[in-house]
C-alpha cells in the first residue's frame, strides 16, 4: 500500500488496513466485475460493513487493477477467487458440446456467484443444474447467496425435515441463530420436524482448564467405545492438547483433515476443527474452551476489518459443530463464557464441576 500512499498522500482511503483491501478484492473477483463501473453499481451484498462510499470505490478498484498487474508480472495469471471467472469466459467463447448433462452440487453455499455461473455455463443445452446450500453453515466469510449470481431459477425446493439432529439439538441451533450477531437471511429454513430423539445439550463450567480437558478426556474414552465420537476445536493447537492425551491414554484418536477417508460414522473417538466438521455427523458431539478469550478467535479478531462481521463468520462455526450432533452435545468452559454462546437456558442443561458425578 505504499506505492497509492505515496501516490495518494491526501486520500484517507489508503490509510485502511491490508485487510480491508484483500476482502475488498476478494468480493470483486467473486463477482467476477470486469469495469469499475460495473463494481460501483453492485449492491452491496455481504459487505454492508465495508462502509465504502460509492466515490471511494475508484481507489479500492485501482488497488485491484494494481493487484493484477503485479501478479500477472509474477507470471500468476490466476487467483483462487478469480478462476471461476476465467472458466466462464471461456466457456462463453467455447461454443462446442458440453460434456456434462446434469451438475449436481451439495455444501454449495459456499460458492462464489461466479463459481456457480460458471457451472451453469458447463451444462449441456438439455441438461439441469441443482444446487444444494444451508445459508447457516456459510462458514467462510462471503456471505454471498446464490440468489446473486444472476442465473435463471425453475424451481426452489426447501427441505424441513431434520433427519440428523433431535429437536433437543435443532432447539440449540435455533437459539444461536437468534443471537444478535447472526446474520439474518431469508433462505434459511427453520426445521419443521424432526426424526431422531435425543437429550438436551449439556454446559459444564469449570474452574480450571486442565480439570475441563481431563473431563472431556475421560468422557470421550468411555463413550467412543460404544458410539462415534468427536471433540471439535476452534483450532489446531488444541486439537494437539487433546490428541496427546488420548494417545498417552492408549485411546487411537483419529484427526480429520482432508486426507481422512469418510469413515466418521465408525464407533471411535475423532477429532476435528470446526471448519473440518462441516457436511459430517456423530452420536455425540463434545466442544470445549467456548470461553471469550479463545472463541471468538482472537487471531481472527486481531484481523478483522470489522468485529461485527468477525462476530457473524465465528458464530456460524459454533451453529455448524452443534448441528454435527445426532445424539448428546457436550459443551464446557473454563473463565468466562463467549458472548456468541446463547443465553436462552431453556435450550440447555448447565453444570459446574462439583454437580458432575
Amino acid at each position: 500500500m505504499d506505492y497509492f500512499k505515496k501516490k495518494y498522500p491526501a486520500e484517507t482511503t489508503f490509510k485502511r488496513s491490508m485487510e480491508f483491501f484483500i476482502e475488498e478484492i476478494t468480493f470483486i473477483e467473486r463477482f467476477g466485475f470486469s469495469s469499475f463501473a460495473e463494481y460501483k453499481e453492485a449492491e452491496r451484498i455481504g459487505r454492508g460493513s465495508a462502509n465504502i462510499k460509492r466515490e471511494n470505490g475508484k481507489w479500492i478498484f485501482e488497488v485491484y487493477e494494481k493487484y493484477r498487474e503485479l501478479r500477472e508480472a509474477d507470471g500468476k495469471k490466476y487467483d483462487w477467487d478469480d478462476l471461476a471467472l476465467y472458466v466462464f469466459t471461456e466457456l462463453q467463447n467455447d461454443d462446442s458440446e458440453r460434456r456434462y448433462t446434469h451438475i449436481i452440487v451439495d455444501e454449495g453455499q459456499d460458492f462464489s456467484p461466479m463459481m456457480i455461473k460458471s457451472l451453469v455455463e458447463s451444462v449441456a443445452d438439455n441438461g439441469s443444474f441443482t444446487f444444494f446450500g444451508d445459508v447457516a453453515q456459510q462458514i467462510y466469510g462471503s456471505r454471498l447467496s446464490w440468489r446473486d449470481s444472476g442465473i435463471g431459477i425453475n424451481k426452489i425446493w426447501r427441505f424441513d425435515v431434520n433427519y440428523r439432529n433431535p429437536a433437543t439439538i435443532t432447539s440449540f441451533a435455533k437459539a444461536i441463530t437468534q443471537i444478535k450477531y447472526w446474520r439474518q437471511d431469508g433462505d434459511m429454513v427453520e426445521a419443521a420436524s424432526q426424526i431422531a430423539e435425543g437429550p438436551k445439550p449439556i454446559l459444564i463450567e469449570f474452574p480450571h482448564k486442565q480439570h475441563e480437558v481431563n473431563w472431556i478426556v475421560d468422557r470421550v474414552i468411555a463413550i467412543g467405545k460404544t458410539s462415534s465420537t468427536v471433540i471439535v476445536c476452534r483450532n489446531r493447537a488444541d486439537i494437539d492438547i487433546f490428541l496427546h492425551l488420548l494417545n498417552n491414554r492408549g485411546c487411537e484418536a483419529i484427526e480429520i483433515n482432508k486426507e481422512t477417508p469418510g469413515f466418521a460414522h465408525l464407533k471411535k473417538v475423532y477429532l476435528t476443527t470446526f471448519h473440518a466438521a462441516k457436511g459430517l455427523e456423530f452420536d455425540n458431539v463434545f466442544i470445549p474452551f467456548l470461553t471469550e478469550d479463545k472463541f471468538p478467535d482472537p487471531d481472527m479478531i486481531s484481523k478483522a476489518v470489522s468485529i461485527e462481521e468477525t462476530y457473524a463468520d465465528e458464530i456460524k462455526l459454533l451453529y455448524v459443530a452443534a448441528t454435527r450432533s445426532k445424539y448428546g452435545l457436550y459443551m464446557t468452559y473454563c473463565g468466562n463464557l463467549s458472548v456468541l454462546f446463547p443465553r436462552d437456558p431453556d435450550t440447555y442443561d448447565f453444570y459446574y464441576e462439583e454437580d458432575l458425578s
